[in-house]
This record gives structure tokens, sequence and C-alpha cells, in this order.
């Protein structure tokens, strides 16, 4: 697809990419806010109408991947190559901005251990990071910044804990290795892990590990079952932290979808909760021709 469109007006292109489009798409078959931006920018008429949805959707996201690398684009990229490049959806899962303590981490794989990928691209502020970092190290085993090649040295000035791990996003999308992470286990919080659980999550280890719990006042399960989790031991509960966040994804038919999306919408079809039906919506979406669309 070439596109006649400037380089500063590709950000604003980018915002196709955006869940409450696709939620459009399953839902209506159609969506009025893509054809808003794309009608403002004047690049209807260059489309083939005749183009279908993955086609259409990837063609898009290798513009902006050439010319708007943002935190969208390094999300698919890890997605692609550390999720389904080195592992699998059997044995790993990723969640996304998950929140921990008073930040979000951008990307988490649970496989046999927990990792998170906190990226900064050339269009991100180093401001918060050594909060954010503090807030990883208490919960997650191993800690990657991932940046692109200009921002190493930019880096430097503003890492100093060698605890953290280190990739660069290079030029051919693939993720190379600049400092190994290292095992934060001695640093971890049991309250702050707690919160990252549902409730079902933490009455579920909870009851693993300890008989003849009482009914109780919904007020009252919170701190009740966060008091008899924190006296496990750090192992124990990194191990069924690990397991019970990557049975998130323990869903057949949402791993077909990420597996059949294209790599544009690896990101949001894996972060919005969907239901089974909207899921088979989406995937027959894929080979729906433009011009039922907008």
């Amino acid at each position: 697809m070439n596109l006649n469109i400037s380089d500063d007006r590709i950000k604003d292109l980018s915002n196709i990419f955006s869940p409450k489009i696709l939620k459009e798409l399953i839902k209506n078959g159609y969506s009025a806010k893509l054809t808003n931006i794309l009608n403002e920018l004047k690049i209807t008429p260059q489309l083939d109408s005749t183009t279908d949805i993955y086609t259409f959707f990837n063609d898009i996201y290798k513009l902006m991947s050439k010319n708007y690398k943002n935190e969208y684009v390094y999300k698919n990229t890890i997605i692609k190559k550390i999720l389904l490049g080195r592992h699998t959806l059997n044995t790993a899962y990723m969640l996304n901005e998950l929140r921990v303590g008073n930040s979000k981490a951008d990307c988490v794989i649970f496989n046999g251990t927990s990792t998170v990928y906190e990226i900064k691209s050339e269009f991100d502020s180093f401001n918060r990071l050594e909060t954010q970092l503090n807030d990883y190290k208490k919960a997650f085993e191993f800690v990657y910044i991932v940046i692109p090649d200009e921002s190493i040295e930019k880096l430097k000035t503003y890492l100093s804990d060698e605890q953290v791990g280190i990739k660069r996003l290079n030029k051919d999308y693939t993720i190379s290795n600049i400092r190994e992470a290292k095992s934060n286990k001695p640093y971890f919080d049991k309250e702050l892990m707690f919160d990252i659980l549902q409730k079902k999550e933490y009455t579920e280890i909870v009851k693993k590990y300890y008989d003849n719990i009482p009914s109780m006042p919904n007020t009252k399960v919170y701190t009740f079952y966060k008091k008899l989790f924190c006296k496990l031991t750090i192992d124990i509960l990194h191990k069924e932290i690990v397991k019970i966040l990557k049975n998130r994804g323990d869903d057949n038919l949402l791993k077909e979808v990420i597996l059949s999306m294209p790599d544009s919408l690896k990101v949001l079809s894996l972060q919005m909760k969907l239901t089974d039906k909207e899921k088979y919506s989406l995937l027959s979406l894929l080979n729906k021709k433009l011009k039922y669309i907008i």
C-alpha cells in the first residue's frame, strides 16, 4: 500500500489501532471512528476497497512501524519475538498494562517465572523510571527495559540498578540483549504481590494451603486472605502467582484468535476482554473487504 501521507500525520493514522475501533468492527461490522480518521487524513480515496481487513491493518502497521515506532509497535514486537518466538501460548501468557503498586507494567510474561518488559520508545520519558522499576522488582523475578538504539546512552544516566536487564529493539524489528536481568526474589513484597491478584485468584491460592477457611462478610475477605497469603513463603507465592496469572490465557479460543491475528492486531486481541461470541466475530472479520467496514 502506497499512501500519500506526510510523516507528521502518521501519528494520527496510528489511532486506528484502538480498542474502540476494533469493538465497533466486532459489534457492528463497520466503524464510524475508523471512517472518520481515514476521511480526516484524506486517504480514503487512495485505499483499495477490495483489500481484506487483515491486509489493510497490516499495511498501515508497516507504514507506522517505519515512521512512528511508538509503544504499540514495541508491544507487538515483544509478542511476536518473545511470547510467540521463544515461548508458546501453551507454556506462557502475556498481560498488558498490569497494575503493580503505583505503576502499570507494559508487558509481563508468565511462563516458568515472571518477566516484565518496560518499554521506553524514542517518544517516552525516563522521568518515572526509578519508581516503575522499584515497583516491578517487588513483584516480578526479572525486569527488562526495552529501548531503541539511540536511547542507550541516555538510559545510562537514569539507570544505576544492575538488577535490571536491558533489551534493544533493532531496526529490523528483532530484539537483542544488551544486559541480562538478575533475579529480584530477595526484593519481593508479599502485600504488593497479593494486590496484583483478583479476588477469585487470591482465594484459590490461600485455600490451597489452608484448611477450614470460615465464612465471613465480603467486607472482611480482603484483609483476612491477605494475612494468610503473606504467611506463605516467597517461593510458594511466586510459583502460585505465575501459575494462576498464566492460567488467565488458558483459553483455546483466545489462543486461536491471537495466532490468527495479523501482527498489527495481536496486542489488541490479547488485551481486550472479549466474549466467545466476540472472538468468533473477530476471526470472521479478518477476511471481510474494506468497502464493507468504512
